[in-house]
């Protein structure tokens, strides 16, 4: 038994190192091959951000909006690189937290694009890199993802990665299926819970920022519209909170996305939505806007509407058939605690 256990802990050891070889020879190809990372400057502060080559073949850059924002002037360093360019900001989208910058000067010979990958196929324990500049120093740290959504914010998955001050802008990576890297979001805010050492990374996910660049193109600032309603996949909801939101018994009679939380003097407040409401459908000018689940109706709205647009939603409560006229607000930013 004792034999046993002991090469039962030695190829434990030997598959826990080889583990940590592919971590080290990951992080170093991070490190060393990915110019398109750059050091972000301003008067009132320093963050990280990473340039692209678009659909038109122009070089653009991404940060965050809480790095340039309010910046009069705004300076880029690329790695290895002596030289500060001066930039413009073409667009900023403060509930995504995004900014996008217009490069106007000629890059380094070695910098290619950022391959913006997606996250439709992310997965919790997936092993994640984060690259930037936390206190002014090019920094690469490994993590995991521990959830694909967030309690602030359906927009950021989160991963126990260590990122820091000046992280706030850059990349965040992994390893494809074909072992390429590929950038799948922005780093945007940390939450340290108590006095836990274990910090919470919250990031942006690509595939809602790539779905948002010809907006920040187009607009100079971009607003998103605004119920002020949490929906709740009804079979997601544990028993005792659904009969509290609904005071009726589990389970319920009908399945579908439910109105779980209204926002006071918010327009699904003003609408007379309530907790407890079944949303059966909703139309945009008499069309019939689709939606399968929680967050597909959450993403309708969120990219497909603006403020000031009137949604009709058909609900039910109880054994009553409403219709509710909603006029859309302004999104305010996200809430967590920015690093």
């Amino acid at each position: 038994m004792l034999a046993c256990g002991l090469i039962f802990g030695v190829a434990e050891a030997q598959e826990l190192n080889r583990d940590w070889d592919i971590v080290g020879k990951e992080m170093k190809i991070i490190n060393e091959e990915s110019p398109y990372a750059v050091s972000i400057f301003t008067d009132t502060g320093s963050g990280s951000g990473f340039v692209f080559k678009n659909a038109q073949g122009k070089w653009e850059l991404l940060t965050n909006n809480h790095v340039v924002g309010g910046a009069a002037t705004i300076w880029v360093q690329f790695y290895k690189e002596e030289i500060f360019h001066k930039v413009a900001v073409l667009g900023r989208d403060p509930s995504l937290d995004l900014a996008l910058a217009e490069i106007s000067f000629p890059l380094p010979l070695n910098i290619v694009s950022a391959q913006l990958g997606q996250t439709r196929n992310l997965k919790v324990g997936d092993r994640v890199y984060a690259l930037g500049n936390p206190f002014g120093v090019r920094s690469v740290s490994v993590g995991w993802v521990n959830a694909l959504g967030s309690a602030f914010s359906p927009l950021f998955f989160s991963s126990q990665t260590p990122i820091h001050s000046g992280n706030s802008g850059g990349a965040m990576f992994r390893f494809n299926e074909k072992g390429l890297r590929e950038v799948i979001g922005m780093n945007t805010a940390i939450i340290k819970p108590g006095l836990s050492s274990s910090t919470l990374a919250f990031t942006t996910h690509i595939d809602y920022i790539k779905k948002i660049l010809p907006r920040l193109r187009a607009e100079r600032v971009v607003e998103h519209a605004f119920v002020g309603a949490d929906f709740e996949d009804i079979k997601k909801i544990p028993p005792p909170l659904f009969e509290k939101i609904t005071n009726a018994p589990y389970p319920p009679r009908e399945f579908g996305v439910m109105v779980a939380q209204v926002v006071p003097g918010s327009p699904a407040a003003q609408s007379n939505l309530q907790p407890g409401d079944l949303i059966v459908e909703m139309k945009y000018r008499n069309t019939v806007i689709p939606f399968s689940d929680a967050q597909s109706l959450w993403e309708r709205i969120f990219f497909d509407f603006r403020p000031q647009q009137e949604l009709v939603l058909t609900t039910k409560r109880g054994e009553h058939t409403l219709v509710r006229s909603v006029i859309l607000g302004v999104l305010p930013p996200p809430s967590p605690r920015n690093e």
